[in-house]
């Protein structure tokens, strides 16, 4: 029986939901989700590029054998040439270094090197892109919840004025015209709330969906405005222009772009003039009989013809230059113009927050005058439902208003490379 009575006494505290912070959401995201993960192979394929480009510059050791049991040898003899069957054995260990290759290799090579760095940008930039999505989640999911509280008080308002409005009725001071209008807002109302609650389930299960869990995820409520709280009322764009050149992982990928391009054009140059490598073979080969056949020396090799291959591969080196250059520039515009507009957002939420509140204080005042007036006879269902309209609007403008700073912030913080750090 005690055992029964204790199981009884845990299964509730078992069934309670861990409270999900943002920070430990964003963490959890970054653990599981796909993108960071694609983000991390692909750095590391191009760490390996870069080591198989190193190993162009390094010199070429190779062991090789060849063994055939019958083989049919030609020889000169007396004037005469005669063939005799024997097997041969040969054995060499062969040495390749490049001396020069008109700089092609050593481009490749630092190419590879800056690629790998780009991709250690990307890296940042797929961590920035996945924090956003987030906290964008997390705040939004506080703010519906508000916005469902908000909206349960309506159905609550509407469902004592429809009960006024019906006493009234049958006491013959008011029309069925009230009770009707009362009954079509109740229903507004539950229909607005039921939309709510699916806008904030969706939400929480893309929530669960990118922390890599099948369970639901209970948010700590209150989180929006803990975050609105600690951020500062205004910022400067100009201040926060020059971080974005320095900060941003889509530039630092693209400016790493840009410079790897370069080298492509050294690279398809130097490739016009032939390269000189340093050849060593120490070898041993049987047959008729056995000799040393080493030797060491320089080969070099000057392009003649390619039917303008080099020359086409050039052109479009300097094509992909070009086009690097554009795109730094194109999105260098783009950005700047999401820092900005995300500063304005920021700014504008400070002034609509005062509006807001100020309509709301009005409208609060001018929702309970108009009960009154309304229970005494004073005025109608539309004044009424017209304050407690303006009443709603200024509720929701709030929560909008704050919304919008903390969603505003933190794209700012994503484009300057710090949003996928964990903030206080």
């Amino acid at each position: 029986m005690i055992r029964v009575i204790f199981a009884f006494l845990i299964l509730p505290a078992s069934l309670i939901a861990e409270l999900l912070s943002v920070e430990k959401a964003v963490q959890k995201a970054l653990e599981s989700a796909p993108n960071p993960k694609i983000a991390q192979l692909n750095f590391k394929r191009s760490v390996t590029e870069t080591r198989i480009s190193n190993a162009d510059l390094l010199p070429q050791l190779n062991l090789n054998t060849s063994y055939y049991p019958h083989k049919t040898l030609v020889m000169p003899q007396n004037g005469v040439f005669s063939t005799r069957n024997s097997d041969t054995l040969h054995t060499d260990l062969s040495a390749k270094y490049l001396l020069w290759d008109g700089g092609v290799s050593s481009a490749k090579h630092q190419s590879a090197k800056i690629n790998e760095e780009a991709f250690a940008f990307k890296k940042k930039e797929s961590a920035e892109e996945l924090a956003e999505q987030i906290k964008q989640l997390y705040y939004t999911i506080d703010f519906l919840k508000n916005r469902i509280r908000s909206a349960n008080a309506s159905v609550l308002f509407y469902n004592e004025q429809l009960k006024r409005a019906h006493a009234m009725y049958r006491a013959g001071v008011k029309t069925e015209a009230d009770e009707s209008r009362f009954t079509a807002s109740k229903y507004a109302s539950e229909e607005v709330l039921h939309s709510l609650e699916s806008d904030s389930r969706k939400k929480e299960h893309l929530l669960s969906q990118l922390i890599g869990t099948k369970e639901s995820v209970e948010i700590i409520e209150g989180s929006l405005e803990t975050r609105f709280i600690s951020l500062p009322e205004m910022i400067l764009f100009e201040s926060l222009r020059t971080e974005l050149i320095a900060r941003n992982p889509v530039l630092g990928a693209l400016s790493r772009g840009l410079e790897s391009a370069k080298l492509g054009v050294d690279a398809a140059q130097g490739s016009q003039y032939g390269s000189i490598d340093a050849v060593a073979q120490y070898g041993w080969d049987k047959s008729l009989s056995s000799y040393d056949s080493s030797f060491f020396g320089v080969v070099g090799s000057v392009p003649l013809y390619d039917g303008s291959k080099k020359e086409s591969q050039l052109q479009k080196a300097r094509l992909d230059h070009t086009l690097a250059q554009q795109e730094y520039r194109r999105y260098y515009d783009v950005l700047e113009q999401n820092l900005y507009e995300a500063v304005q957002d920021m700014n504008r939420s400070h002034h609509l927050l005062q509006t807001q509140n100020a309509i709301f204080v009005s409208a609060q005042k001018t929702l309970k005058l108009m009960q009154g007036r309304y229970t005494q006879g004073l005025s109608g269902y539309v004044d009424v439902l017209e304050a407690q309209s303006l009443y709603e609007q200024s509720q929701s403008g709030i929560d909008e208003a704050k919304l919008l700073k903390v969603l505003a912030w933190e794209r700012i913080e994503k484009l300057l490379n710090r949003g996928s750090k964990l903030h206080e």
